[in-house]
């Protein structure tokens, strides 16, 4: 989801953590916690070793809510669920479904398989399926409005794969350290946090920021879940993507700035023409991606016309508001 949005039609970027954060039409309550890195990532570094219960005690003693940290635990009601399986991977309409949602991520194995850069310029597609703006924890609140760099990085990935390992390239240095760049991207990461915990979370961030980079930018052992991570951080950058259509261009624009040739692409966003609510997919190579997850934890695919007709039904009223057609052959 994109956000809010002003009368000008720009979307507004809502703050890393808040009281509540709105998800589709629907005003969700979530805790005052720190943005977490996501359930899938806590696992893969053994930080919650033994963990099988949904918040997890934290060193300074906050909690972290997590939707589950076991192989599988149902997340929401028959009914809920069957909600989220009959919207076909649209936009919740009610919390429950973001709930569902990023259950659905969490339980989704498919995110953490590891992949090699071979292997994604094999089947770009295959590795997409399991790309998603959300991260599986309801701790975290950027991966709500995370769908325009999201859709900006499939984009990238399905029209030119080795674009995702160059851009990494770019974020840390030949030993793996984050670069100046890649310190900025995590340090926006946890803008939204309070002073007084704000330092010791950017530490956390930027370690799975640069863990996940490092293994983009090597070409081996890379997952999903690592695009993921990167375009997270990216939202609301200076120089890299807000959620608005503007935002988005200058965002490839600096991309290329880096030296990375991003491939070209086009965004679409979806909502209601009184610009109070918006959800960006990506049209690349003939086929839409949308980047919120069904209820597989899985973004959809769809041929480019059927795409258009199905985003519009992301929310009662919605069009096709904009567009943004970036890179070039």
């Amino acid at each position: 989801m994109a956000g809010k949005v002003s009368k000008q039609g720009a979307v507004v970027a809502k703050p890393a953590v808040r009281q509540s954060a709105k998800a589709g039409p629907v005003e969700v309550s979530a805790p005052e916690v720190r943005p977490q890195l996501s359930a899938r990532a806590l696992r893969r570094t053994g930080k919650t070793s033994g963990f099988t219960g949904s918040v997890k005690a934290l060193p300074d003693g906050s909690r972290q809510q997590l939707v589950s940290d076991a192989p599988v635990m149902r997340v929401g009601s028959a009914s809920t669920m069957q909600r989220l399986r009959d919207s076909g991977g649209q936009l919740p309409t009610e919390p429950q479904q973001l709930v569902a949602a990023e259950g659905a991520v969490a339980n989704n194995p498919g995110v953490n398989q590891e992949w090699s850069m071979a292997a994604l310029k094999k089947d770009p597609r295959k590795f997409l399926r399991n790309v998603v703006q959300l991260d599986g924890a309801l701790g975290s609140t950027l991966d709500r409005t995370a769908c325009g760099p999201t859709s900006l990085l499939m984009g990238m990935i399905s029209g030119r794969p080795e674009s995702i390992q160059e851009l990494a390239g770019k974020l840390v240095d030949a030993k793996g350290n984050l670069t100046g760049f890649g310190k900025n991207l995590a340090q926006n990461a946890v803008r939204g946090m309070k002073p007084e915990v704000r330092e010791a979370r950017a530490a956390e961030v930027r370690e799975e920021l640069q863990q996940a980079a490092t293994r983009l930018r090597d070409g081996r052992a890379f997952t999903p879940a690592d695009v993921t991570t990167l375009a997270n951080c990216m939202q609301g950058v200076e120089t890299l993507a807000g959620a608005a259509p503007n935002d988005l261009r200058e965002a490839a624009i600096a991309i290329e700035r880096l030296g990375v040739k991003v491939p070209p692409m086009e965004l679409q966003l979806f909502g209601k023409p009184d610009g109070t609510m918006g959800h960006w997919r990506v049209v690349s190579r003939g086929t839409q991606f949308n980047p919120w997850p069904n209820d597989k934890g899985q973004s959809t695919q769809l041929p480019a016309k059927q795409g258009l007709e199905s985003g519009k039904r992301d929310g009662a009223g919605w069009v096709l508001r904009d567009t943004v057609t970036v890179g070039s052959d």
